[in-house]
């Protein structure tokens, strides 16, 4: 995306910076120094090296999964984001080997864990009906 903007390495090392915030930003900011090529390389190989790593993405998702606060029934924006974040997990686990792990039986388990008990109750209705 940002090589089809322009040409100009300076420019696309500044695109990084603009499109990254946190460790990944710092990242591409140490860069910022070096010459115009080197150091939108070097930004590349960083970002692919610290955050494009597929295994280390698949941990991630995993140790935030299961991490997740429990659910109370009254709490529908808790729930919205524990939808959304699961659909961005089945997302990635169809492009990622390493994503397989969150579809083991106890990783399962914990997840639907996290769920309101009525819920739950229907998820396991479901997996029933499906098994």
């Amino acid at each position: 995306m940002i090589e089809r903007k322009t040409d100009n390495k300076r420019d696309r090392l500044q695109f990084l910076i603009q499109y990254t915030k946190g460790q990944a930003q710092r990242l591409v900011k140490s860069c910022e120094y070096m010459s115009a090529d080197r150091g939108y390389q070097r930004a590349k190989e960083l970002l692919k090296e610290n955050f494009g790593n597929e295994y280390k993405i698949s941990c991630a998702y995993l140790e935030k999964v299961l991490s997740w606060t429990p659910m109370k029934s009254d709490d529908p924006n808790m729930l919205q984001d524990y939808a959304m974040f699961l659909r961005s997990c089945c997302n990635a686990m169809e492009e990622m080997e390493y994503m397989q792990e969150l579809d083991t039986i106890s990783n399962m388990r914990s997840i639907a864990l996290k769920l309101p008990y009525k819920l739950r109750e229907k998820w396991r209705n479901k997996a029933y009906e499906l098994q």
